[in-house]
């Protein structure tokens, strides 16, 4: 049976946007198996993918970025 090594990394990245009302995108710095792993949340409130924000990219090849929808403003 095959192993995976996972880096000893924070999960967890935290960005600050200003009054511009920026949408991203923004990079997901660590490793996830699923898209279900990645959670959003904006001023404390979990957003929806597919609806408040969307993700491109995988986590093998490290371009994962996700960007909000002008919805979640």
């Amino acid at each position: 049976m095959a192993t995976v090594s996972i880096a000893d990394t924070s999960p967890r990245v935290q960005y600050t946007v200003g009054s511009t009302g920026t949408t991203g995108p923004w990079t997901i710095t660590f490793p996830f198996f699923n898209l279900d792993d990645v959670i959003v949340y904006q001023d404390a409130v979990k957003k929806t993918r597919g609806v408040d924000y969307s993700v491109s990219g995988t986590a093998v090849d490290d371009r994962v970025r996700f960007r909000l929808t002008s919805r979640s403003f």
